[in-house]
């Protein structure tokens, strides 16, 4: 793009022109903000998938006591080390820290959504801007190569 101003330029093309650069420089510094806020949330969603992986386990942990308890069996498992109370109170606390990882998680996702949502949507807005810039380069461009009809001029003589 020229950066330079033709002093022959139109002046109502070169204000639309820089209001446009403007514009498009503000919407790129906030896509920038936007890719920035995305990537944070990114690393977020990255340090759950760890966690998610541990609290899998957990859950089928989980599944595979309450099996025990469904079957009569879970005191050949458990032995004197705990009362069925206790084994059924550990298991609604672990429950309940896998059901907040999933919370956790669906919120992470949810916001990992809306800034890519935010992210698209100013790129359109950015597409738009870049096509309105074009456009009114393009413009000042054909104005710039139009023929300029001069001709002398003549006194013309009277006429009665």
């Amino acid at each position: 793009m020229v950066d330079q101003v033709d002093p022959g330029a139109n002046p109502e093309i070169l204000e639309e022109e820089q209001a446009l650069r403007l514009s498009l420089e503000q919407a790129d510094a906030k896509r920038a903000d936007f890719e920035s806020e995305l990537r944070s949330i990114d690393g977020e969603w990255e340090a759950l998938s760890s966690r998610r992986v541990q609290y899998e386990s957990l859950e089928q942990a989980c599944c595979a006591i309450e099996k025990l308890n469904d079957e009569g069996v879970s005191r050949t498992f458990w032995g004197d080390r705990a009362s069925d109370e206790q084994v059924l109170a550990h298991l609604v606390e672990v429950r309940g820290q896998i059901a907040g990882l999933g919370h956790e998680v669906t919120e992470v996702g949810e916001r990992r959504d809306a800034a890519r949502e935010r992210v698209e949507q100013h790129l359109d807005v950015i597409d738009y801007i870049e096509d309105d810039l074009l456009h009114a380069i393009e413009q000042e461009q054909r104005r710039q190569q139009e023929w300029v009809v001069e001709r002398a001029e003549n006194e013309l003589p009277w006429r009665l």
